[in-house]
């Protein structure tokens, strides 16, 4: 996939609990995916607006890959 580059910001980095999605222009074909180390989706958040809080007290402590795509560009990527 192509990856394109946006104004994105997430924080804390790194986190316990809960993190924040700061971005600009955000809209609904947006999508937010949260892939472990093993490469496996651990989560996927659609509908998402600036400053949404993402929890993962859920998952186990890690290494994983933030991925926000819309259609099929990804437009952010960071771990």
């Amino acid at each position: 996939q192509q990856v394109e580059t946006m104004d994105v910001a997430f924080f804390p980095n790194p986190c316990k609990d809960v993190f924040s999605v700061k971005i600009p222009g955000v809209n609904n074909s947006m999508q937010l995916r949260i892939i472990n180390i093993q490469g496996q989706l651990v989560m996927m958040q659609e509908n998402f607006s600036d400053g949404t809080l993402i929890s993962l007290k859920h998952l186990p402590e890690g290494i994983y890959w933030v991925f926000i795509s819309e259609k099929e560009h990804i437009i952010f990527k960071d771990k």
